[in-house]
């Protein structure tokens, strides 16, 4: 479960974000090789009673290089990616990373399919689903976004004078009330998250009111009250709190616990022409998650200090005093993707018409990185 972020001392701070900016950085000079020319990582098996998140690996960086592009959005989902990057865990695989960031997770699955990029954030959304039914030869590779316990990054937030007034003292209050989630209709993970809560409720379609807005005109729809409630990401939540809009009800952890929000995927080219890239990229990128559940899941100040740094660097959220109050993303540190809840998303979606035709996760989903990279690495705990 994951703790509560205490205030970092600054002299802490200073000291660790001096150390980072002292590293070596992962430098994509010289255009490296694409090719599948590429060593194993060199990393040591763990036993599992010593696998935590303080086993790495001790390799020096490769000589020989090869280019891996990534597709990213800014967020701090995308956290072990940037972690891995910046503490020259891509660079001991004999990865050099350039990433390009979209603005939506639907955009990135043209490039990934066509082999533009080669790795990418997906989200479990209706225009996903419908891709993969066209047919793309991506690959889900591992998890990059769910909702463990603990992990409730995004929430439901009802407005404050309904909480005030007594309008709002459960659940079953919710109807009749005009709630915001990101378009399209039916067509998002939070969509899905919400209609399932509303159900377990006994409280139906017709008896609220869905209205699609983007997530960054949540906390002006509260203000002006256009919406009774909207299912918001931090940290637009922690703007609503702090300007007394709103009250945090449940996070998604609470509304659909385990939910596979984000996943990642390889393009047809990597794992065709390139799978020991593809496997050496997997490395890293669970030593990334792994420094990140350090940080937010087990309290480490020094590991936070750092990744707080990394993020603020890459992300969106510039200012570092946000992820003192802000609930962190769920990023497994052992990979694993939660594919019974693709599967109940997808039959949702199907439900509603945003989805065209059903598609056989379980031919798309491959775990086999996953589990290289743990048979180096060993399991977290």
């Amino acid at each position: 479960m994951y703790r509560g972020l205490g205030a970092m001392p600054l002299v802490l701070l200073i000291s660790v974000m001096t150390m980072l900016s002292c590293a070596a950085p992962a430098s994509n000079a010289g255009r490296p090789a694409r090719s599948d020319q590429v060593a194993e990582p060199a990393v040591p098996r763990a036993a599992p009673e010593q696998a935590s998140a303080t086993s790495v690996p001790s390799a020096g960086a490769s000589s020989e290089r090869h280019l891996v592009r990534a597709g990213l959005q800014a967020a701090a989902s995308d956290a072990a990616i940037f972690v891995a990057l910046e503490r020259g865990y891509f660079d001991e695989v004999g990865i050099a990373l350039e990433y390009e960031n979209f603005s939506s997770a639907s955009d990135m699955i043209p490039a990934l399919s066509t082999g533009r990029i080669d790795v990418a954030g997906i989200g479990s959304t209706a225009a996903t689903y419908n891709a993969f039914a066209r047919g793309t030869g991506i690959r889900l590779v591992a998890d990059k976004g769910s909702t463990p316990p603990g992990a409730g990054y995004m929430a439901l937030v009802i407005r404050k004078d309904h909480v005030e007034s007594g309008r709002f003292r459960g659940a079953s209050d919710l109807r009749g009330m005009t709630i915001a989630v990101t378009p399209p209709r039916n067509g998002t993970a939070n969509s899905v998250a919400l209609g399932r809560m509303l159900a377990e409720t006994g409280i139906a379609d017709n008896e609220v009111s869905i209205t699609n807005i983007p997530f960054s005109e949540m906390v002006s729809a509260l203000g002006g009250r256009s919406v009774d409630a909207a299912y918001m990401i931090e940290p637009s939540i922690r703007a609503a709190l702090h300007n007394e809009l709103g009250v945090r009800w449940k996070g998604n952890d609470e509304l659909y616990s385990g939910q596979q929000v984000g996943i990642l995927g390889y393009s047809p080219e990597l794992v065709r022409d390139r799978p020991a890239v593809a496997r050496a990229f997997m490395v890293a990128y669970l030593r990334g998650a792994r420094d990140y559940n350090d940080a937010f899941m087990k309290g480490d100040l020094v590991k936070r200090a750092l990744v707080v740094a990394i993020l603020t660097k890459h992300t969106s959220i510039k200012d570092p005093a946000l992820f003192d109050t802000m609930v962190p993303a769920g990023i497994n540190p052992n990979g694993w993707i939660n594919l019974d809840s693709m599967e109940f998303d997808q039959q949702w979606f199907l439900d509603r018409g945003t989805v065209e035709r059903p598609v056989d996760l379980r031919q798309l989903v491959d775990h086999q990185y996953v589990e290289y990279a743990l048979r180096q690495l060993g399991e977290y705990r």
